[in-house]
């Protein structure tokens, strides 16, 4: 009689640091669904590096089970405390009892576990939305921060980002130029700067200096935006700009620019454009020295 061929389990041999690198990868619903292959894995999936919840598939679900969910997020952030956070991305949406509170308290967490990475994208129905002061104040591990919603934003004057290297802030309603200026330049080792279809009515100069930066972009695409545009950034070596002109453009101490890529939609007001500026002129005349230059502009902005 023939012995039954024996098969190695090599996934079971591996270190418990290997699997849990693996379910890092995938969606917070599947990487919790792997609980039931065996003993083992039951609870592998609380030493997850990645968190990526998209709140979209609560909507339809009855209460309950995203009731369950929070208190499964509760207790992968405040209890299982052995490892770090890599990255926190957060799809949040206006559902019956999911509050800002709950979203705050874990934004908080992954602060204090010493995330590098977080995404939040919002849109939710109030006005404002109460980002925990630490995620500008004390964060000493945080590498790259994408917020995506449309909110006032409000920038502590103390606020610290020493290994920010990558920001991006999309459809967000900033305070005042006070508070852009001060959120940039407090990002010493800052590379990657992105602001996009953000909300400028309380900003009359969009000040933008930092010595480290080197890629920059900036998309003004549904809102008339008339602001002067001042940049001082030594190490830039992109550029890109998307939108509406601003009235006026100071673009000195650019001498490392290599590319740009420059999409001019519309023109702003040419009332204020009289009075303000040059607008365009302006614009071409900062990017005198660039080695590539890749141009769009509509019948629009120049007539």
């Amino acid at each position: 009689m023939c012995k039954k061929a024996k098969h190695d389990d090599s996934i079971s041999k591996l270190p418990d640091s290997v699997p849990s690198h693996i379910l890092s990868s995938l969606p917070i619903k599947d990487a919790v669904s792997t609980s039931i292959l065996s003993t083992r894995w039951r609870h592998l999936y609380a030493y997850m590096l990645n968190l990526d919840v998209d709140f979209h598939l609560f909507r339809h679900l009855p209460p309950h089970t995203l009731k369950s969910f929070m208190n499964f997020m509760d207790k992968q952030l405040f209890f299982h405390t052995e490892g770090r956070i890599e990255h926190l991305r957060l799809n949040h949406i206006n559902i019956s009892g999911m509050n800002d509170s709950n979203v705050c308290g874990w934004i908080s967490a992954a602060l204090w576990r010493g995330v590098k990475e977080i995404d939040l994208a919002f849109t939710c129905s109030s006005s404002y939305f109460p980002l925990p002061t630490a995620l500008l104040l004390t964060s000493k591990t945080l590498v790259r921060l994408e917020l995506e919603f449309p909110y006032v934003m409000v920038v502590p004057i103390h606020v610290c980002l020493p290994c920010l290297k990558t920001l991006g802030l999309g459809v967000i309603k900033f305070e005042d130029d006070d508070s852009v200026k001060r959120l940039i330049s407090s990002c010493p080792v800052l590379e990657d700067l992105s602001i996009f279809n953000c909300e400028m009515r309380n900003i009359r100069s969009l000040q933008i200096s930092n010595p480290s930066l080197k890629r920059l972009t900036l998309e003004f695409k549904f809102h008339p935006f008339t602001s002067n545009i001042v940049m001082d950034l030594p190490s830039l070596v992109y550029f890109k700009y998307a939108g509406f002109t601003a009235n006026n453009y100071s673009m000195g101490n650019m001498p490392c620019l290599v590319r740009a890529d420059i999409s001019i939609y519309r023109r702003s007001l040419v009332r204020e454009r009289l009075y303000h500026g040059h607008g365009l002129a302006d614009l071409f005349l900062g990017l005198g020295n660039v080695k590539s230059l890749r141009l769009t502009i509509s019948p629009e902005a120049v007539s």
